[in-house]
């Protein structure tokens, strides 16, 4: 199964090209806690999560396939 941005409803960003590549980034909780996460594109924003026993490793094709059109963050 292919996923294309324009079947979903939103047309890629023609401004931009999109960011496939993860940047890798942290931030801290309130108790101190280092969440890390991945972000990919430009625009909207979507958070992909991942299940118990697995990491946010899983989802990166489906983040590089809609960094077209999304801003993708990938928490682990």
């Amino acid at each position: 199964m292919s996923i294309k941005p324009a079947s979903i409803g939103v047309a890629p960003r023609s401004d931009a090209i999109a960011q496939t590549e993860p940047v890798l980034e942290t931030v801290s909780s309130r108790d101190g806690t280092t969440i890390s996460y991945r972000r990919f594109g430009r625009g909207p924003g979507v958070i992909l999560l991942h299940g118990s026993m697995s990491s946010g490793a899983h989802h990166v094709e489906l983040a590089r396939l809609l960094a077209a059109t999304f801003t993708v963050i990938v928490p682990d």
